[in-house]
């Protein structure tokens, strides 16, 4: 992907293009699309222009960016990231979840919950080399599943209810062996249903220090549903899973494709996108995908692109119907 770049004079290479007309003197002495060569650029080497845009190449499309948890703008997320920390430590050797803790959980999730369009300041966290993957997983879900309860109009009502059933959907991870988890190749039949059976360990582990409500229940069960029936444990289609649980599994699925994980390397954010599109009116319903979407800015408004007819461009306008494919005001036409 190209992007627009300004570079000093002399960091500008033979090759590169130029993403916008220069002036000098008011007048326009180099044009959109230009491809620089040694001669040009020493003839430059006498005016004064300092700063140079230029078309770079990006390696990756856009990604999303992940912060250190110590860096995160909200206290609370921080909170609850290493109280989610200590819980996962103490249960992986105890078995058991403590009833004390999950209570102080349980109180700054609903805490956060509150905050309601301050969520717009959200950051999604990374996983540092030595704490579990799921514990970043399971804060990025909540924080996502707060932005889509935004999307989804929910009452303060629902989305304490979708943000607890977020944050306990993957508890009975706890008691799943850590290698399967972690593994790198291909699990069997028989590891694969021994991994899924970490829904209804999460849900006993809840019940034994929680009272948890039809609706949080419904979230933890069902999070693994999806929308054409090939999800789990029931294979529930449609109208049949909740919708709640539904956002759940997709904010789950794109926090899951963002990040690096044993068998492969973390999709970028276009990536997933396109990969999410692809399943919208299968694993989940389109308006919850569309809804995702609107969460990210993928080409913000005149950003410099290359098309794939080989013009440039400037983003003039993002549709909020389809983030992923702005109309684009060509200025240069290669041919």
């Amino acid at each position: 992907m190209k992007v627009e770049e300004w570079l000093e004079l002399h960091e500008v290479k033979p090759g590169m293009t130029l993403a916008k007309d220069v002036e000098s003197g008011g007048q326009v002495i180099l044009t959109s699309g230009l491809v620089f060569s040694e001669e040009i650029l020493s003839l430059l080497q006498g005016m004064d222009i300092p700063r140079i845009p230029v078309l770079t190449e990006v390696e990756d499309e856009p990604v999303v960016s992940l912060v250190d948890p110590e860096a995160v703008i909200f206290t609370g997320v921080r909170d609850i990231y290493h109280l989610l920390k200590l819980i996962f430590q103490k249960s992986c050797k105890t078995g058991a979840l403590d009833p004390e803790s999950i209570s102080v959980l349980c109180a700054k999730i609903e805490a956060l919950a509150e905050k309601g369009q301050e969520c717009d300041l959200f950051q999604l966290v990374k996983a540092s080399g030595v704490d579990r993957y799921d514990i970043a997983h399971t804060v990025n879900r909540l924080i996502l599943c707060l932005l889509l309860s935004d999307r989804m109009g929910h009452t303060r009502e629902e989305r304490r209810q979708m943000a607890l059933s977020a944050a306990f959907a993957d508890m009975g991870n706890i008691l799943i062996d850590r290698q399967l988890l972690c593994r790198k190749e291909r699990l069997t039949k028989q590891e694969y249903l021994e991994v899924r059976r970490h829904i209804f360990m999460g849900v006993t582990l809840m019940k034994n220090c929680f009272s948890l409500e039809g609706e949080v229940l419904l979230g933890l069960v069902q999070h693994h549903e999806r929308y054409n029936g090939s999800g789990y444990p029931r294979g529930l289609t449609g109208d049949e899973i909740h919708p709640v649980s539904l956002a759940i599994g997709l904010a789950d699925m794109f926090d899951a494709l963002i990040a690096d994980r044993p068998y492969r390397k973390a999709y970028s954010l276009y990536d997933a996108m396109r990969l999410l599109l692809s399943v919208s009116g299968s694993l989940f319903p389109p308006h919850l995908v569309n809804s995702l979407f609107k969460l990210f800015t993928f080409y913000p408004p005149n950003t410099t692109v290359r098309l794939n007819t080989g013009e440039i461009g400037t983003v003039a306008y993002v549709s909020n119907e389809s983030v992923m494919r702005p109309t684009v005001k060509v200025c240069f036409d290669h041919t």
